[in-house]
């Protein structure tokens, strides 16, 4: 088993650098490409969440959760829908860019695409704890 503080950084620092990005991304006034393709905006969104949640769900996947692996997928579902209604918020307090609730959709599609892909490629298994399985040991990445 890694260092604490080394599996902290290998899980949690690529998600805030990733977090990061995504905000300074929303910041920029004036999309410096043509999404004139109708729906790409949508697939951009959809993929940029699909990564977040994969990463979302890697992080909390290293958290001794007394529970489920379902109850941290819902859990980083719900972070991932308060994060995309901010974001898209924050979105529209920027000049020349709007807020869209189909843009939130599509981050949230996407971020439900991505976690199922980190739940296929890490093994989990949605399952519940057995009575005489100990506190804890439920599934790890």
């Amino acid at each position: 088993m890694p260092h604490p503080a080394a599996r902290f950084a290998w899980t949690w620092l690529p998600l805030s650098l990733y977090v990061a990005l995504i905000f300074s991304l929303s910041s920029i006034q004036t999309i410096p490409f043509n999404l004139s393709f109708d729906g790409l905006d949508k697939l951009v969104h959809g993929l940029e969440y699909s990564i977040f949640a994969f990463l979302l769900l890697r992080a909390l996947a290293t958290l001794a959760w007394p529970t489920t692996s379902l109850g941290t997928l819902f859990f980083c579902w719900i972070l991932v829908v308060v994060f995309a209604a901010a974001d898209e918020i924050y979105q529209g307090t920027v000049p020349g860019r709007d807020s869209s609730a189909w843009d939130a959709l599509a981050d949230v599609l996407g971020a439900v695409l991505g976690s199922l892909i980190y739940f296929g490629l890490s093994g989990l298994r949605v399952r519940k704890r057995s009575p005489d399985t100990p506190q804890g040991a439920g599934a790890s990445s």
